[in-house]
């Protein structure tokens, strides 16, 4: 499948995990975020312990909007919240500016944001630009919602957000949209924490 049949098919499947994002996030229970903890068994290491005590973040490479390539590693010591969206997203979109607030209010203490596009290059810049987004966007179609699913975004959803604490671990997952205040409540904890050692 090439040209506009293969963009038709990625448009349908990137719309679909925006319709069951929404529906996820609408539906109350179905939404509620969980902390990255709750997913390892009793007997794992990290079971039970303080939020932060999650599984290493897998790595990954994707392009910025600047056309270099990036991987968390290049935030390395921060507290990282990835933000998987789309312009087409209605959610992701109302998210964007309390992204936007957080990074202003506490990138000096260490906090940084990075939008994952799962969407079109040329939309995402011209959106990220409009804006006037205050941290890296990256972009990736195929790639991006792969990338999504190995940090645990198993149904598809956007917006989709992960925290990763100072050590590279999976503290926090949120299917659907994330509000400032929500974010707020893990990430300040996060920011107290002592960088790596």
């Amino acid at each position: 499948m090439t040209g506009a049949p293969r963009f038709a098919a990625v448009a349908l499947i990137l719309v679909l995990s925006a319709v069951l994002g929404r529906v996820a996030y609408d539906r109350g229970s179905s939404n509620a975020p969980s902390p990255a903890v709750d997913e390892l068994g009793a007997d794992e290491p990290g079971a039970g312990d303080e939020l932060g005590a999650g599984p290493i973040r897998p790595d990954f490479s994707l392009a910025g909007l600047d056309g270099k390539t990036y991987s968390p590693g290049a935030w390395a010591g921060k507290v990282l919240v990835l933000n998987f969206w789309a312009t087409w997203c209605p959610p992701c979109r109302e998210e964007i500016p309390d992204l936007m607030a957080l990074q202003a209010a506490y990138g000096e203490r260490g906090l940084q944001i990075v939008g994952i596009a799962i969407d079109d290059p040329k939309a995402a810049h011209e959106y990220a630009t409009r804006l006037k987004v205050n941290y890296p966007t990256l972009v990736g179609t195929w790639e991006g919602q792969r990338v999504a699913e190995d940090y645990g975004n198993r149904i598809g959803a956007l917006p989709f957000t992960v925290i990763v604490d100072r050590h590279d671990r999976i503290a926090y997952t949120k299917p659907g949209q994330i509000a400032r205040d929500e974010a707020e409540a893990i990430v300040i904890p996060l920011l107290g924490a002592a960088g790596p050692t």
